[in-house]
């Protein structure tokens, strides 16, 4: 696969990215970027750097790679919750359906704790709700979802005759 310069120079120019970061989006090695950066004269993102704009803290991660992490952890949330909803055994898909709930409750609030750290206000509704499940916070939405689609308790028992 070649490697689209123009697009990898753009985000190393005008994003905080990390030449590690791009280097896996684009796979190839860190030293492939920084030897041709260092040739063609690129110049590292400049955010944080001018005057009136406060400089990062040292380790302060971008918001680009926090935001990519959080997607990939919602995409393991939902693998999850996908699997307890096809397995056909339904006390291992149910227990499946727990995980994923604590999983995503737990993430929610991770996600919530590094906003706030990060100084990132909380993202606003595209729109209006439309169901009654829109205007629940998400880990209530969830829990009620849970309710509507799993088997009510003793499901799983035969029924006399069976």
């Amino acid at each position: 696969m070649a490697i689209n310069w123009t697009e990898l120079r753009r985000a190393y120019e005008s994003t905080c990215v990390s030449v590690k970061t791009l280097s896996k989006r684009n796979k190839c090695a860190e030293s492939t970027i920084n030897k041709k950066a260092r040739k063609e004269g690129w110049s590292k993102c400049k955010i944080g750097k001018k005057p009136g704009i406060p400089p990062e803290p040292p380790n302060a991660p971008c918001l680009v790679e926090v935001t990519d992490e959080h997607i990939r952890l919602w995409g393991k949330v939902k693998k999850r919750l996908v699997k307890g909803l096809r397995n056909t055994d339904v006390k291992t898909g149910l227990e499946e359906l727990k995980a994923a709930k604590v999983a995503g409750e737990v993430l929610a609030n991770v996600i919530k704790g590094e906003r706030l750290a990060m100084g990132i206000p909380a993202p606003e509704p595209d729109s209006a709700p439309t169901s009654p499940i829109d205007t629940l916070d998400d880990e209530n939405a969830i829990a009620l979802e849970m309710a509507q689609v799993t088997a009510p308790p003793g499901a799983d028992t035969p029924v006399d005759g069976e």
